[in-house]
């Protein structure tokens, strides 16, 4: 299983409760889904880079799928301003052989985490 598969089986099974999942639109690398009240892209990275913040706005819900490696988690507490920066940004880091993933808010994380414990606490 590959990343914007375990996208699309995620959001699908999430929204068995609520029946509001209207429409899925794949793309190359993101999937938007459209739900009765809003519209969400998953975008697909393996590996976050400068690249993948370029993809950020302010005005949409939107997440970032990428794997579960060190140099990922390292790339977010490096850029964590220009993440937090999005309210409406959130990332899943994905490991597919396992079927774990954990995902975080940065921009809501800053609002109720210690600033200075950021590295551990995300560890």
């Amino acid at each position: 299983m590959d990343l914007k598969l375990w996208t699309v089986e995620y959001v699908k099974t999430r929204d068995v409760l609520y029946s509001t999942l209207r429409d899925i639109r794949e793309e190359a690398d993101f999937v938007t889904f459209t739900f009765t009240n809003k519209k969400h892209t998953y975008y697909i990275r393996e590996n976050l880079s400068k690249e993948t913040l370029k993809l950020l706005s302010s005005d949409q819900h939107q997440t970032i799928v990428c794997l579960n490696t060190k140099k990922n988690l390292q790339f977010l507490m490096d850029h964590w301003d220009d993440f937090r920066a999005y309210p409406q940004a959130g990332l899943f880091f994905v490991n597919i052989r396992h079927h774990l993933k954990w995902g975080i808010n940065p921009a809501t994380h800053s609002r109720i985490a210690d600033p200075a414990n950021l590295s551990a606490g995300l560890q």
